[in-house]
């Protein structure tokens, strides 16, 4: 009996740990395509189209790896846990309407309670998410300018240092 049970249990773990690695490495692959699409997008553009851009480079680059680390996330993590719910919510279906289907009929409507709280759930967790990028917006801003300014600040630094050296050669 031990020995079945340390097979089933190593079966599991290594069927678990190719799951991981397969949907991970799906996701890199996808984010990839992703990232070398848009490269072949922004080096399509026109000149102009970059003078005109009203969006910073930094910004670009900022939205594009958020964007793409989020696309990763929810295609290594989130779908994977979607189907694994779906498959048990599908088989536990399947498995009350065999073992009492009166029963059965009698628990469907009140899975709406279940349903509708998580359907509230999502919504406010994208109006979060959405508030959240702007915060990180501005504060993206915000560094962006400080660093701007700290550049400015060492430029000058460094040639008042060079004035003063030619200033002692002269």
């Amino acid at each position: 009996m031990w020995k079945f049970g340390h097979t089933v249990v190593g079966g599991h773990t290594v069927v678990a740990f190719m799951e991981g690695y397969c949907w991970s490495r799906t996701s890199e692959r996808q984010v990839l395509r992703i990232c070398y699409k848009y490269l072949e997008a922004v080096l399509r553009q026109e000149v102009a189209f970059f003078d005109s851009q009203e969006a910073t480079t930094l910004e670009i680059i900022n939205s594009i790896s958020k964007d793409t680390s989020l696309i990763q996330e929810v295609l290594s993590e989130k779908v994977p846990i979607f189907l694994m719910h779906t498959s048990v919510f599908m088989s536990g279906l399947a498995f009350s309407i065999n073992f009492s289907w009166r029963l059965t009929l009698v628990a469907l409507p009140l899975m709406i309670l279940l349903i509708i709280p998580g359907l509230i759930y999502g919504k406010y967790l994208i109006y979060l998410s959405k508030k959240s990028y702007k915060e990180y917006s501005k504060a993206n801003t915000i560094v962006e300018q400080a660093k701007f300014n700290q550049d400015c600040l060492f430029i000058h630094r460094r040639e008042e240092d060079c004035g003063e050296v030619l200033g002692d050669i002269g």
